[in-house]
């Protein structure tokens, strides 16, 4: 059983393409960022996670590529079991 959502991902060829629309178009607050990689949101909150990822090249062709991160239900499964 899912209980509520941890955060989501969404990889790119370069972070710096998706930053501004995500911070300055939409008004989500940058949480933490690093070289290539930054958090929009409360650290403790469900938040979206904006990366680099070397495997991912041009506009996107892929419907999934996204990744989710779900909390764990009481049982100690994954959420998304």
């Amino acid at each position: 059983m899912i209980t509520g959502l941890r955060g989501a991902s969404i990889w790119s060829e370069d972070v710096k393409n998706l930053l501004p629309f995500y911070r300055d178009v939409l008004g989500l607050q940058v949480g933490f960022e690093s070289p290539g990689f930054v958090v929009l949101g409360e650290l403790e909150a469900p938040a979206l996670a904006l990366g680099t990822h070397s495997e991912v090249h041009g506009r996107n062709a892929d419907p999934a590529r996204h990744m989710e991160a779900w909390r764990p239900t009481t049982s100690g499964r994954s959420g998304s079991d």
